[in-house]
């Protein structure tokens, strides 16, 4: 009768350690579930910050380009800034020679005029 009751109290142990078991079991199949969702979201997020990476990529050439272009714009409104202040140089060199010659066919205007009168008068 002893060996029997070691026996029983040997099955009772071993039942809750089965229990244990099945629960352990069971906590690792949930685990194991979740740890399958996580990496599912995970993937998802990455997939999310590779778009990311490729549309900031995609802005960063776009801002380059752009940024080509005002320099360019940039640099060809001061070649236009520089050719309409030679322009106004030159028109102002014009105008003063301009000036010199209206002077000039004024004064000889006068001589012709003086000689006219000289030859008239004797």
């Amino acid at each position: 009768m002893l060996r029997s009751l070691v026996g029983s109290e040997m099955c009772i142990r071993d039942r809750e350690c089965a229990m244990d078991s099945v629960k352990v079991a069971g906590e690792c199949a949930k685990m194991q579930s979740e740890l399958v969702a996580l990496q599912q979201r995970l993937r998802a997020v990455q997939q999310q910050i590779g778009g990311e990476q490729d549309r900031k990529a995609k802005l960063s050439v776009q801002e380059a380009e752009y940024c080509g272009k005002v320099s360019e714009a940039e640099v060809r409104s001061d070649k236009a800034a520089e050719m309409a202040l030679d322009m106004n140089q030159e028109l102002d060199s014009v105008m003063d020679q301009k000036d010199e010659l209206e002077e000039k066919k004024e004064q000889l205007e006068q001589e012709r005029d003086r000689l006219m009168e000289e030859a008239a008068r004797g």
